[in-house]
């Protein structure tokens, strides 16, 4: 997700450390058996009831914020959607970007980036270049929740595409 792999596994294995290769995110204690799991996504899973604790395959996820959902699908963002209108964003600055990282909030005004794949109270990132060449962030507000994407949502994709094909070609 974010830097180069032997950078994620340095950070990883300190963070494991002193975690005591144990972390308590997602709503329950679960075995971190290796840091590229973390570096792909995965989440720890909650122990109670019935439960898959191998990694999470699927490649499409739905992060909602206040306002907006965020469609991915390998932590590339492929659609946004407005949560009040339910309309489609296809002009919207997130769309054929990554997902560099999120943004953790702290009681006490910290915000610090992290290289953990954002979750619930955290915010995500995106990185790109603008027009100058620059590179420039763009920051979403706290995520409220993490979701799989319904099916209907994922056929959509396709003929987003094709409407921002088609306003792309549109004389101005």
């Amino acid at each position: 997700m974010v830097g180069s792999a032997a950078v994620r596994e340095k950070v990883f294995d300190a963070v494991g450390s002193i975690l005591g290769s144990r972390t308590s995110r997602g709503g329950g204690y679960a075995e971190v058996s290796s840091p590229t799991m973390l570096a792909r996504g995965a989440r720890p899973t909650n122990h109670s009831g019935m439960s898959y604790e191998g990694n999470d395959r699927r490649r499409h996820r739905l992060i909602v914020t206040r306002n907006t959902e965020y469609h991915l699908k390998d932590d590339v963002c492929v659609a946004v959607r407005d949560r009040n209108t339910k309309k489609w964003q296809v002009g919207h600055l997130a769309v054929s970007l990554r997902v560099q990282g999120g943004v953790r909030f702290f009681d006490n005004g910290a915000v610090v980036p992290s290289l953990e794949a954002p979750g619930p109270g955290d915010a995500m990132f995106f990185t790109y270049k603008s027009g100058a060449g620059s590179d420039r962030q763009l920051v979403t507000s706290r995520i409220e929740a993490v979701a799989r994407t319904p099916k209907k949502d994922v056929l959509t994709y396709a003929t987003l595409g094709a409407a921002t094909r088609q306003a792309a070609q549109k004389p101005s």
